[in-house]
């Protein structure tokens, strides 16, 4: 007598949508519908000058983190760095300088209403220039 198996796949793919988040199986997949409004579907973009200040910061900065353009205007990234996570962003934004290549990392970043949420950054070298492009995601 012989035994079968049966191999069964799951996976998950996310789909933007603007209502409720939900769940359907489609040919057995699972497919997780994610709602765009979600803290962590936003993200986080700026750019980082070679002084360390920040030369750009978009409006999400101000929905997730509280923090506006005027309020980032002249200062440095990593002055809103959680003091135990310094060590961390130095040794990457350096990195991602000298390698040419993005250099992901984690760290606690200020909310300016006293917080520090984790967020997920990759900091990315523009070509020709001497700055950095920084994408994150709430955590």
């Amino acid at each position: 007598m012989c035994a079968s198996r049966t191999l069964h796949r799951s996976r998950t793919y996310a789909v933007r949508e603007t209502v409720q988040p939900r769940h359907a199986t489609l040919s057995g997949y699972l497919v997780t519908y994610v709602n765009d409004s979600s803290p962590s579907s936003v993200i986080l973009r700026a750019t980082l000058a070679i002084s360390g200040g920040l030369a750009h910061a978009g409006a999400e900065w101000r929905r997730l983190l509280g923090w506006n353009s005027a309020d980032l205007a002249g200062g440095s990234f990593i002055e809103r760095v959680h003091p135990d996570d310094l060590d961390i962003v130095v040794h990457a934004i350096h990195l991602a300088y000298a390698s040419d290549a993005p250099v992901p990392f984690t760290c606690r970043y200020a909310h300016k209403d006293g917080r520090y949420p984790w967020v997920h950054w990759q900091a990315a070298p523009q070509l020709g220039q001497l700055e950095l492009t920084l994408s994150g995601t709430l955590a």
